[in-house]
């Protein structure tokens, strides 16, 4: 069997994880940025939590078409008109007046923002092929990093008397100086395989393949316990553990912190084991860690939960995407675009479900759909890990 090609980091390579640690930026500092709208603007809870909705929405709408602008225009205007519309969004959101601006600022965010991230995505799975998972991962580990900073920006300009807008006004030189850098490098085209079916008149149309669609079901159950706990796990650590709602806020970044070191080590066990057998394991980590979390009698037991739990989620995403990127070889936009819907829309609604859990039964036990979805990944992927072909595992 011929060895597979190291693994290089080339300059497209760089530029990718740049691009994609750009997106995340714009879309973490939405979240540090909303008080200060809120108090501005003079809004009330409601109509600042419409803005995360209006983003979310936005994502949903992008994995719809961005496939289709992807084969109107070509991946390299598609990634370039994405970043346009990312800081475009930014813009509204930093200079907006009235509420109907700033939300959409956030929609464009998500909604044109997002074909950036599904160009670079899909950029690097054709791009590094076998070793797709080691890119996917490094570039998650990159944008976990920077996804810490937008708290700490928006905030300590505020506090110096300057203003949270410079969070998002430095943003948008920074790119502004990626981009003049980053249209010397040659951006390859989709190079989609003529996966063909024929439809009811018996002409050729190219779709993805009926395995596909239970690892999309896979990948988004993962995405929707990750956001379990970024959204609540402050929640539960002020409501249920009893911690002052400063201290939990921010112990919830030990999760992140996990997340990044988790992403780290990855990108090492990768060269020596097979991603269907560090999945695996991440669902056993995730599994104490959650035990500990949820059922932990004092804080300190609580906060190692969540730590523990944040390296067992770290490598799920990179890994899901590197293997349903391996069952549809050569739509690698398309795989990218049908996952944003799916993730757009498991945002939207996952928050909106346990927050009416909790209304009834108590955030305690509405922390019992975590180990649903935990259970259903895990016996979705066992029933899957027989089906991948080879090449699917890098």
């Amino acid at each position: 069997m011929t060895p597979s090609p190291a693994f290089q980091r080339d300059r497209l390579t760089l530029l990718s994880y740049a691009l994609i640690a750009s997106y995340i930026y714009f879309q973490s500092v939405l979240g540090p940025a909303l008080p200060f709208l809120r108090q501005e603007l003079s809004l009330s809870f409601g109509d600042a939590a419409l803005h995360t909705s209006a983003m979310s929405l936005g994502v949903i709408v992008a994995g719809l078409v961005a496939d289709r602008v992807v084969r109107r225009i070509g991946r390299s205007a598609t990634l370039w008109s994405g970043g346009a519309g990312m800081v475009a969004g930014g813009a509204l959101i930093m200079l907006g007046q009235h509420i109907v601006v700033t939300i959409l600022g956030a929609f464009l965010i998500g909604a044109v923002g997002n074909w950036l991230i599904n160009s670079a995505n899909a950029t690097l799975v054709d791009h590094h092929r076998e070793r797709r998972a080691i890119a996917l991962t490094e570039s998650n580990i990159v944008a976990s990093a920077l996804s810490m900073a937008p708290p700490l920006l928006v905030g300590g300009l505020q506090s110096l008397g300057l203003s949270w807008r410079g969070a998002l006004l430095l943003a948008i030189l920074v790119f502004g100086l990626l981009a003049l850098w980053g249209r010397t490098v040659p951006i390859p085209e989709a190079t989609e395989t003529k996966q063909k079916r024929e439809d009811q008149d018996g002409k050729p149309k190219i779709g993805l393949p009926l395995i596909f669609w239970p690892f999309w079901l896979l990948t988004i159950l993962l995405v929707a316990i990750e956001w379990t706990l970024i959204f609540w796990g402050a929640g539960f650590l002020n409501t249920v553990v009893g911690l002052p709602p400063e201290q939990a806020s921010a112990l919830m970044s030990s999760f992140i912190l996990a997340m990044v070191i988790g992403r780290i080590g990855l990108s090492r066990l990768l060269l020596l084991f097979d991603s269907r057998q560090l999945l695996a394991a991440s669902f056993g980590v995730q599994g104490l860690g959650f035990a500990l979390f949820w059922l932990g009698q004092q804080p300190l037991l609580n906060v190692l939960g969540l730590f523990i739990c944040g390296l067992g989620v770290s490598p799920q995403f990179p890994l899901a995407l590197g293997l349903v990127t391996g069952v549809a070889p050569g739509l690698a936009d398309r795989v990218t675009a049908r996952l944003s819907f799916g993730v757009g829309l498991s945002v939207l609604v996952l928050p909106l479900v346990l927050g009416l859990l909790a209304d009834e039964l108590g955030l305690f036990r509405a922390f019992a759909v975590f180990i649903v979805m935990w259970l259903a990944a895990a016996i979705l992927f066992a029933r899957l890990a027989g089906h991948l072909p080879q090449h699917a595992s890098a």
